[in-house]
């Protein structure tokens, strides 16, 4: 009888309670120089009821390109990359210019609290935390299938939302870089890796 009994107390202790928090940041964060490109996307907006549009709209597609109507004159053609062998030197200097001092610290004395706990978790922290000069006193933790997170509230002086906490000590900031190769808009995503 006392095997059961502790066993359903085991049970209920895990229900109430919640998800593990296996990662936390505290400390200081500095960039560290590895910038990590996840996804590249292409898009061309181009007439579909001119002959020449039209032909560039077969050639795009044997290419890999996806196209579709955007009004009754114009379609938009995309092509979404997702392999790199490594992130090209414009990208990494743009993103090293960028962030060359940055640094993120995280006071480490606020007690997380569970706010919603189902296919996510969500834990609520309360400290002082500083995204740059800009000084911020709650965030949340978020536990997905897809990883952990850190939300931020963002502000006209604050403008980082969200980051990738891959352990307790490397966070990966997500960023976004767009350049125009001519008829062709191109868009990065990219990850800049702070260490602690």
């Amino acid at each position: 009888m006392k095997k059961i009994t502790l066993l359903t107390f085991a049970m209920l202790s895990t229900f109430a309670f919640g998800e593990e928090l296996l990662y936390r940041p505290t400390g200081t964060y500095s960039y560290s120089r590895e910038v990590v490109l996840t996804k590249k996307r292409t898009a061309e907006t181009l007439s579909h009821i001119s002959t020449e549009g039209q032909a560039r709209i077969k050639e795009l597609k044997k290419t890999g390109f996806t196209c579709i109507r955007k009004s009754q004159k114009e379609s938009i053609c995309q092509k979404t990359e997702t392999n790199f062998p490594s992130t090209p030197d414009f990208i990494q200097k743009a993103v090293d210019d960028y962030l060359k001092n940055a640094q993120f610290s995280f006071a480490g004395t606020g007690e997380p609290t569970i706010v919603f706990d189902g296919a996510n978790t969500e834990w609520m922290v309360y400290e002082d935390v500083y995204l740059g000069s800009k000084k911020i006193n709650v965030y949340r933790i978020t536990k997905t299938p897809d990883g952990w997170f850190l939300s931020f509230p963002v502000s006209e002086d604050q403008g980082i939302g969200n980051m990738n906490l891959e352990s307790n000590n490397r966070l990966g900031l997500p960023l976004t870089m767009q350049t125009k190769e001519n008829a062709q808009t191109v868009g990065y995503f990219i990850k800049a890796i702070f260490l602690n």
